[in-house]
Order: C-alpha cells, then structure tokens, then sequence
C-alpha cells in the first residue's frame, strides 16, 4: 500500500487509509483513532479535507480481502471485489461494508468533517457494488493481489477492465510486486525481465 503511494502526485485528490483501519473499530473507543490520517501528520497520509476519494482495505477475518472506495463528493462507496458473485462471502461481504460505512462516516464526524450534515439513521454513504471488475480466475488465492490491481488500475486512471485473461492480471501483479519489494535482493539480470514473459508466480 505505501508503495502504490510513490505514484502519487502531491495535486492527486486521493488517500488510501491503512489495512488495519477497519479492525480498530471494532474493539476500541473511536474518539482519537488516526486523527493523524485525517489531518494529514502521518506521512505520506494527505488531510482527508484535501481528498475527493479515499481508498480504504477490507478484510473479511480468515477468508478474504476486497477494496471500497469512498466518493467524499457524491457519498458513495463503491465495492472491488474479485470474486463478487461468490455467494458463499455475500453474508460475511455485507456485514463488512455496513460496518465499514458507519464507521467510516463517524471517524468523519468525530474530526469534524461533516459535523454540519444531518446525522442519517439509514447508510450514509450509497454503496455500489462494481460489476465491471475483472474476477479472480483460477486455484490461487488472489483476493490481495487483486486489491493491488484495483488500486493500481484506479488511482493511475488506468483501463480497469480492457478484457484481458483475469489468470495473467494477476500473475504479473505478482511478478510486478516481487519485483517491487525484493528488488535488491534478486540477481542483477530480473531487473529488466518483460512482465509480458512467461511470469513466475510468488506464493
């Protein structure tokens, strides 16, 4: 996530809050929780006031990540999920996105966001579930590669869907992440390898 944060132009209005946003409202008091991440004091966290969109991870405990993206202008939260038709997570998937809009809603308030806008009982934010996302294909699980494709796609204006095998999307993610974090650690010759040779898969 911070790397994807590199791409980032300081006039870009987007932010992307840490994976473990969603957790820590579950068990603790929520009155100074990542004030920083508003305000913009934790580096390289732009002020939530200065964004349009803030990207944010989230986890379905022991089976699953997927990414939501809050619209600060129109109120929505828009859902990337990769295995979006699996019925099997719509239950877990639900609960998750609920709690996610309310407290990510109350974490505006507390900082004083949107103290001046009407308190709703119902979803503050309209979530919409993004079918035109590419879906995760094949026997690995993908779900966080595909969080970082979505990112990726997202905040560099990339074509989000043009149609391509969904199985080799994610093994050069894969590829490109290796690559990204273990760099310096690999021989000299894979630092110019074609992503669009036959890729080795990381597990």
């Amino acid at each position: 996530m911070i790397h994807l944060y590199h791409s980032r132009n300081e006039s870009d209005r987007w932010s992307i809050l840490p994976p473990y946003f969603q957790n820590f409202f579950r068990s603790r008091a929520v009155d100074k929780i990542f004030k920083g991440y508003f305000t913009g004091q934790v580096e390289p966290f732009p002020p939530i006031y200065t964004v349009d969109e803030v990207y944010i991870l989230l986890y379905i405990h022991g089976l699953h990540w997927f990414l939501g993206v809050f619209n600060l202008v129109n109120y929505t939260l828009t859902i990337y999920d990769s295995p979006l038709s699996f019925n099997c997570l719509e239950k877990e998937r639900a609960d998750v996105v609920c709690h996610i809009n309310f407290a990510f809603d109350h974490w505006l308030r507390i900082h004083g966001y949107n103290a001046d806008r009407q308190l709703l009982l119902y979803y503050p934010f309209e979530v919409i579930y993004e079918t035109d996302a590419p879906q995760q294909f094949g026997p690995l699980g993908d779900s966080r590669v595909w969080v970082c494709i979505y990112l990726d796609s997202l905040i560099n204006k990339k074509l989000l869907n043009d149609g391509e095998d969904t199985q080799k999307i994610a093994e050069r993610m894969r590829r490109q992440l290796a690559l990204l974090f273990y760099d310096s650690l690999l021989p000299d010759s894979t630092s110019d390898n074609d992503f669009d040779d036959e890729p080795v898969i990381v597990r």
